[in-house]
């Protein structure tokens, strides 16, 4: 699975989220990669609540792991930082799917959503697609209709389909 990038610089956001089946993966996770590196780049392991107290030990050192650095290279004992962005950095949308879905899918879903947002009507995805949706269900009554009065006019063979 490609990493989000920026849209203006194409870079990559650097940031991955991944779900564990427990605390106890995510405790022999953070041990393993905290501190470690990958590109020359040093990897920053953290629980989504911040709360990284299980991951340490009561005297404050890490149990297996390198503690976090902060910005002057300086260990933060029993704890980690949050990473800060940058005032220039982008947000970033969040997109939910389905345990099921498959990333093919996702990927392929999310193209379709960026193709309709990026509509030279102005009107953004989700009004394009909606008047889409609305047109195709004004034909689909429409024929419907029709089909109703062939079938109920008088005089008429009924011929199956």
């Amino acid at each position: 699975v490609s990493l989000p990038r920026e849209s203006r610089r194409k870079r990559s956001c650097g940031v991955a989220f991944v779900v564990l089946g427990s605390r106890e993966d995510a405790r022999r996770a953070i041990q393993r990669l905290q501190g470690s590196a990958l590109l020359g780049y040093p990897i920053i392991v953290e629980p989504v609540d911040g709360d990284v107290s299980p991951f340490y030990q009561s005297d404050g050192a890490a149990t297996d792991a390198v503690h976090p650095q902060d910005a002057a290279g300086e260990a933060q004992p029993g704890g980690s930082r949050r990473i800060s962005w940058k005032v220039d950095d982008e947000l970033w949308d969040v997109a939910m799917f389905d345990k099921n879905e498959s990333v093919e899918e996702f990927k392929s879903r999310m193209e379709a959503k960026k193709a309709g947002d990026s509509a030279p009507d102005g009107g953004g995805g989700v009004p394009k697609a909606h008047a889409r949706f609305q047109a195709a269900a004004s034909a689909e009554r429409a024929d419907e209709r029709k089909l109703v009065r062939e079938a109920l006019s008088p005089g008429r063979k009924h011929e199956p389909r």
